[in-house]
Parts: C-alpha cells; structure tokens; sequence
C-alpha cells in the first residue's frame, strides 16, 4: 500500500467502535459507521504502528493481524492485502480496496473475464484465493473463541469480503454474522448473484455513495 490510501493515526476516528453492537445481524448505522473505518485500517499493512495505535490502543481489539499477498507471472497479477482483528466480543475480516499506485491491484481490477465455474470476476477470484489460509485463519478464530465473524471492505476490498464470505459459507459451512461493503464492484454473473442472494443477501449490506462509478462496473456477464 503507498500513500495515496494511508491516513495518519490522528485522522481516524478513535471513537468508531463506541457503539458498535456484535450481536446484531441486520443493518445499523453505528456498525456501518465502524466496518468503515476498520476497512480503512486494512490499507494499513504496510504501517503495523498505524494498526497497533488505532486499533489496539483506541478500539479496543485484543489482536489485529495484517496480512499480505503478492503474485506476479501468469495467469494472474494480484497483492491481496487485509487485516483480522479480534475483540472481546468479534472477530472482523476486512480486505483493502485498490490501491493506483500498486499496478498489481490495476492488473486485478481489469481482469474482467467470468470465470465459468464459479460465475465470478477471474481476477477477484484469483486475488481471494491468494489469501485463503488468512481467510480460513479468521473463519477458525471466530469458531473457536466463539464469536460472530464480521466481513469488510472497500472497492475491490469489498468484491474480496463478499468472495470470502461465500467461502466461509459453501467451504466451510459457517454463516457470518454480517456483511458490510463499502463500493463495491460487480462480483460475478448472474448465477452468482442468485446464488449468493439466497444465501447471504439478507446480511448483506452494500453501501455505495451517489453515483459511483465503481459500483457500476465492470458489466454483468
């Protein structure tokens, strides 16, 4: 991650989490509000000081652990990047969005392709099963402790949160608790799309502000 998407620690909001509510599936503003910022964090990988500062010292979470994948050749380009934060009463999994000045996360945005199989986005695809283990590694975390696991992101942060929540679901048979997707792109065709509104739509909560164009593309297949 560069600069273009970091924040210093002082420009969070250090109170996001006051009012955050884990036993509740359905939508709130006060959740909404501190998946937000916690998609936010996961662009921080690259600063654990930013991650431990925010997050630990002011959140409250009893661990966050950042995680980074990288792959360059063929057939695909991706760097997945994301964090697992564990509270006393959560576990969250948030996936960092695109980053331009990383040309990795470009080569995945504008691999466009359906995959036939599973009716997704090839490149998104290629960039959530780079980090299955972390992915898996929260899935077991929120079993054993426990606790509802939330999945996050924002932009193609958010195609890799609803990707991995499929997962958690068809793989591993557990249902997070909520999903919140900050502009996210189209994930697949319209089996996929069926498919996961059947399973996973009604705590599914995809907020897209006015008119962006992220949201939009790429077409549906």
């Amino acid at each position: 991650m560069s600069t273009l998407v970091e924040l210093p620690p002082e420009k969070y909001d250090l109170n996001a989490f006051d009012n955050f509510k884990p036993n509740l599936t359905n939508f709130t503003i006060e959740n909404a509000q501190a998946l937000m910022w916690f998609s936010q964090l996961a662009y921080e990988t690259g600063r654990p000081e930013t991650i431990r500062s925010v997050a630990s010292v002011n959140w409250g979470f009893e661990s966050v652990s950042p995680f980074a994948r990288r792959q360059v050749g063929i057939p695909t380009n991706f760097e997945t990047c994301g964090i697992i934060g564990e509270r006393r009463n959560a576990v969250i999994l948030a996936f960092a969005g695109t980053d331009p000045a990383v040309w990795e996360n470009l080569a995945t945005d504008f691999d466009i392709e359906v995959d036939e199989g599973s009716n997704t986005h090839r490149g998104f695809q290629a960039a959530l099963e780079g980090v299955l283990p972390e992915v898996d590694q929260a899935i077991l975390t929120s079993q054993k402790a426990a606790k509802p696991l939330f999945v996050t992101g924002h932009s193609l942060g958010a195609a890799l949160a609803a990707l991995a929540a499929r997962h958690a679901v068809d793989v591993r048979g557990i249902v997070p608790a909520a999903i919140y997707v900050f502009g996210m792109p189209r994930v697949g065709g319209e089996q996929f799309r069926a498919a996961y509104q059947a399973k996973l739509g009604s705590i599914t909560y995809r907020l897209v502000h006015g008119l962006d164009i992220v949201a939009r593309i790429p077409r549906s297949g």
